[in-house]
This record gives C-alpha cells, structure tokens and sequence, in this order.
C-alpha cells in the first residue's frame, strides 16, 4: 500500500529537498542508459522544483556520481528533515 500525499506535504517540496524513496523504480542509468531499478529506500535530491504530481530527483552513488535523474511521483516520496541538535558541554 502505497502512502498518500497530503497537499501540505507536496507544498513543502522544493529544490535541494532530501528525499527518500517509498516504491521502488525502474529507470535508466544517467551515463549508460541502461536499464536499472532504483530500490526503495534509497536517497534521492530533489533537482527541480515540484511540479503537478512529480517530482525531478537525483539518486547518486557513494561517491556523488549521478546514477539516475527521473520524475518520481510524490507518493513515492518522503521528505527527510534534518534538524540541528546544540551542542552540550
């Protein structure tokens, strides 16, 4: 069963967002073109604003390289937020 989206969540989405991926996906390889799946639970960037039912994301691999760029449905995505915590002494 797949998440739904609430219009605050998809209002929220931006460019730069860090979001994590709820459905796995099949897609192309950003350099090769070949056929790949990118798996759910993998870390994608949101590269291009949010627009209608999609998203435009980056997955990349352990060293930064883009593996695929694609429209992702944002059902099929959950932001991650990251909050600061202070320092103790």
């Amino acid at each position: 069963m797949t998440p739904h989206i609430t219009d605050e969540l998809a209002d929220k989405l931006k460019e730069h967002d860090v979001v994590v991926l709820l459905q796995s996906t099949p897609t192309t390889h950003f350099e090769s073109g070949e056929p790949i799946t990118i798996t759910q639970g993998s870390v994608g960037t949101i590269v291009d604003d949010y627009i209608g039912e999609t998203a435009l994301v980056e997955f990349a691999d352990a060293d930064g390289c883009a593996v695929a760029i694609d429209a992702i449905p944002v059902e099929h995505l959950m932001l991650l937020v990251h909050q600061m915590s202070a320092a103790t002494a």
